[in-house]
């Protein structure tokens, strides 16, 4: 038998506890792959890195070294597949602990690692149908479209300089409005006005109801976040942060020091807002799951061929989990407003 003892256990924070023994004869068989790393590590007078003998090698890095070296590389390889003989949907790194090791003997073993949550969802189709019948009051007030007018016609006049900061701004014509654009006359311009501030009303209107559907789901699902997921949003909101300071031309270290702040106060400053997120993205991807809604294959292709082109040194796999997930959630609204 490879594996013995082998035990499960559910822990606080969706983790799960994982121990046993690995036999004698499979941790064996990682004494020479371990002895090769840690042979091409070691300088040794009179030997070339990599061709050391064992006797002599052991003697210099000891033979503790070669054991947990061997643990190493053992678990790596079995872990993966000790969490499908468990069925353990673990997300994260996992925290790994020796219980027993020594020569000749089974490798002891006990790894905790982050699962995937058993989240209670509410009615979503009912909370969607809820706020996507909601009725909208679309209304453009004639002050509105002339104000807009306005701003236009202020933008004719260019750059404000000293020059020209006193300028009246050109008298609205016929001849104008064909230079602004693809218009016919004066009152085409104008319904074409109003007509644009209306699909940006109906656009402010549709995002209020994304989001007040997702505050609701948020707010009634039940379960516990697992700290992994939590930890990777933050990490990721952290990233982004870092990435506009870099636009403006500011380092991270610069920002903390003119906003007074430390490291620690920044995470805790975005802790809630990680927790958050972390939900959101847990509850659409059990939505996608239960509806077996998945992102267009050809739109995934385009958008990680777009992003790996601006970012050359981009990984591809992690490219193409970051564009299906955002694809997915997407996917997952596109369907819950589609619900009226």
């Amino acid at each position: 038998m490879t594996y013995s003892n082998i035990k499960t256990e559910k822990k606080e924070g969706s983790q799960v506890e994982l121990s046993g023994e690995l036999s004698a004869e499979a941790f064996e068989k990682f004494r020479a792959p371990a002895i090769k790393q840690l042979g091409e590590n070691v300088k040794l007078d009179g030997f070339r890195p990599g061709h050391i003998p064992e006797d002599v090698l052991v003697k210099q890095v000891g033979e503790a070294n070669v054991l947990h070296q061997m643990a190493e590389l053992a678990l790596r390889e079995h872990y993966p597949i000790l969490l499908m003989q468990e069925k353990i949907d673990a997300i994260g790194n996992p925290e790994i602990n020796i219980t027993k090791i020594a020569a000749g003997n089974p490798l002891g073993f006990k790894i905790t690692t982050s699962v995937m949550p058993e989240i209670t969802l509410p009615d979503y189709t009912k909370i969607a149908k809820t706020e996507m019948t909601k009725k909208d009051d679309i209304v453009v007030e004639d002050k509105e479209v002339e104000e807009a007018i306005e701003h236009i016609r202020k933008m004719s006049v260019g750059e404000v300089t000293e020059e020209n900061k006193d300028q009246e701004p050109p008298e609205l014509t016929d001849e104008l409005v064909k230079k602004i654009g693809d218009f016919k006359d004066v009152a085409d311009f104008k319904a074409k006005v109003k007509e644009s501030l209306v699909k940006e009303k109906e656009y402010r209107a549709k995002e209020g109801k994304r989001i007040a559907i997702m505050e609701k789901l948020i707010a009634e699902t039940k379960g516990d976040i697992p700290h992994a997921l939590t930890h990777g949003e933050l990490h990721k909101m952290i990233a982004q942060f870092k990435d506009r300071l870099t636009q403006m031309k500011k380092t991270y270290e610069d920002y903390l020091k003119e906003a007074k702040k430390t490291d620690e106060d920044i995470h805790k400053e975005l802790q809630p807002e990680a927790e958050r997120r972390a939900k959101l993205n847990l509850i659409l991807f059990e939505i996608a799951k239960k509806e077996n809604i998945t992102p267009e294959a050809e739109r995934v292709e385009k958008e990680v061929k777009h992003i790996l082109e601006q970012h050359k040194d981009a990984n591809e796999v992690h490219v193409r989990a970051y564009v299906e997930n955002v694809l997915s959630n997407e996917a997952v609204f596109n369907w819950l407003e589609e619900q009226k």
